[in-house]
């Protein structure tokens, strides 16, 4: 199964937050090893917490649970490639029981948990996954603190619960001798709010489901990206294109299929201005005998070329005023003096000129 877990901020809590606390170990190739443990430990004077998980059945039906907790910083370039996909979620004495531990992680030859001001370390996220068997049908999930929400990056997740492990949890499934026929009613949604990468919208009408509601899947442009609670009132797409087109949708989905929500079209606001900037392709060496010089230069904008068609220049050589100039013919700078001398470029469009000149400083010798 894949297990993915999205608590990105938790890189920048090894920097940021003064209440981790660390102890020298010894490390083993390939680099550092996975920490999965529960109780007191000696070496940071710390208590991380064990909570019990349990996964339970109703229903006529009958099937199986699978829990399993991800590694946070699964994917870090400072993590050991070991600590990847590293489970800590174990089996307890009976098979619906799981203890799941909280994380902790390694930088090479030091040990970290991450806590937050105050708090107790980060807790893990447990996945269950519910598993019908042969004669009997997976109904829905019951019983649950956060929803049970899947993730979008299972594009077919229904039957895993997600779970944060901050507390003894309960997870009920529901399993039925026959699937469920009848499909969610269909939700409404309009736009509340607009910006340049974001639009948020209000559920105006929820859906409502006879026996399991699981949630909404978000469809911009009809390609899936979000899922959120059943009893989401609100909801915010962001990182968007600022003025582009977009069509929006939700499905309610339960255990067996999904009913549309009404389409609705918004268009992101205009980006801000951003001028581009100028960069050398040609100039003389730092120091030289020539008594001319010979500059070449481009635009750039977010890191993409410009054409050189597509922006104004303007040159400046050392004291003297500021000239129109051509990226297409470069600018060639004749009867210089021996001594240090000083060209500036900047470079201009409909989106405004270059507030910070390319330079180059150079020396003609004797």
């Amino acid at each position: 199964m894949l297990v993915v877990l999205g608590l990105t901020f938790f890189a920048l809590a090894a920097l940021m937050w003064p209440s981790q606390a660390s102890a020298q170990i010894a490390c083993e190739p390939p680099g550092c090893r996975p920490l999965c443990e529960s109780g007191f430990d000696a070496d940071t004077n710390q208590t991380v917490p064990l909570y019990t998980l349990t996964a339970a059945r109703t229903g006529a039906g009958d099937g199986t649970f699978a829990v399993t907790a991800l590694n946070p910083y699964a994917g870090a370039t400072y993590n050991s490639p070991a600590n990847k996909d590293r489970e800590c979620a174990k089996d307890g004495d009976m098979n619906e029981i799981w203890d799941v531990e909280h994380w902790c992680t390694f930088h090479c030859e030091h040990r970290h948990y991450f806590v937050q001001p105050g708090g107790l370390p980060q807790p893990a996220t447990a996945w269950i996954t519910a598993t019908a068997d042969g004669s009997s049908h997976f109904l829905g999930w019951t019983n649950l603190a956060e929803g049970c929400v899947p993730p979008a990056s299972l594009a077919h997740g229904r039957d895993v619960c997600v779970q944060k492990m901050d507390q003894n949890r309960t997870a009920t499934a529901e399993f039925g001798t026959a699937a469920d026929a009848t499909p969610p009613t269909a939700p409404t949604i309009a736009r509340t709010a607009t910006q340049r990468n974001t639009v948020t919208f209000a559920v105006t009408t929820a859906s409502t489901d006879e026996t399991w509601l699981g949630g909404y899947e978000v469809y911009v442009n009809n390609v899936l990206r979000t899922r959120v609670r059943p009893d989401a009132t609100t909801f915010t797409i962001a990182n968007l294109l600022c003025n582009t087109d977009y069509a929006f949708r939700i499905d309610a989905f339960d255990s067996e299929a999904v009913t549309s929500s009404n389409v609705v079209n918004a268009t992101t606001n205009s980006c801000p201005k951003v001028a581009p900037n100028a960069v050398f392709h040609v100039k003389p060496p730092r120091r030289t005998r020539q008594k001319s010089a010979f500059f070449h230069w481009g635009a750039r904008r977010g890191g993409v070329d410009l054409p050189q068609h597509a922006f104004k220049s303007r040159c400046k050589v050392d004291k003297r005023r500021w000239t129109k100039c051509s990226a297409v013919s470069g600018k060639t700078v004749r009867r210089l003096k021996p001594g240090w001398h000083t060209f500036r470029v900047k470079v201009g469009d409909a989106q405004g000129w270059d507030r910070t000149p390319a330079i180059w400083r150079w020396q003609v010798r004797r």
